[in-house]
């Protein structure tokens, strides 16, 4: 498959758990500054773009975006796959890897071979598996995506893995770690509650 691929860095300012908890200064930085330059390290994404609403709360997100040199699309404020199915018209996207704002451990080189598989096997939702919980993206063809912004009927869609593994009208493929070693599901690498700040 050949096309316009991207990663979208999906991230509102709605945390209850940990109220603004992307914008917490790690090393006297935003938290979701250090995730920004990691995703850049990407070698096969063409563009970053953080997928926010338009939700006015939302604004400094999109202003720290500009600042850190990568794309910002606000949209739907509830149903994130309608953002993420605008943002991939928006930009010309035709496939694309999805990281939320709070795994800042997330890593490029799973957005990278999930890329790779797209372009070797055009499957319509992909993801490296078994790592610990927030350290791989969620890959997506934007074209399935639409389809299933179609077909649902629900707005709430914060849990969306199962419109494409459980209903079996989509190409899924569950790749393996390049490492062995990092095959370890039972960790959890996100930033949920303040004891995580304190790791």
């Amino acid at each position: 498959m050949t096309g316009k691929t991207a990663i979208f860095l999906s991230v509102r300012d709605k945390a209850t758990r940990l109220p603004g908890k992307v914008m917490r200064l790690l090393h006297d930085r935003p938290a979701i500054v250090h995730l920004i330059e990691r995703l850049k390290l990407s070698s096969e994404a063409d563009m970053v773009v953080m997928t926010t609403s338009v939700n006015p709360g939302d604004t400094g997100l999109a202003d720290l975006a500009a600042a850190n040199g990568i794309a910002c699309f606000r949209g739907s404020e509830e149903d994130k796959l309608v953002r993420y199915a605008d943002a991939a018209a928006h930009f010309g996207i035709d496939f694309f890897t999805v990281v939320d704002g709070d795994d800042l451990f997330a890593d490029a080189s799973f957005v990278d071979q999930i890329i790779r598989d797209w372009r070797t096997s055009g499957a319509d939702f992909i993801i490296v598996d078994k790592l610990p919980v927030g350290g791989t993206a969620f890959g997506v063809a934007a074209d399935a995506m639409r389809r299933v912004v179609d077909m649902k009927a629900e707005n709430d869609t914060e849990v969306w893995g199962g419109y494409f593994t459980q209903t079996g009208k989509f190409n899924c493929h569950f790749l393996e770690p390049e490492h062995p070693d990092l095959v370890r599901p039972e960790y959890r690498m996100t930033l949920d509650y303040e004891e995580d700040l304190l790791r």
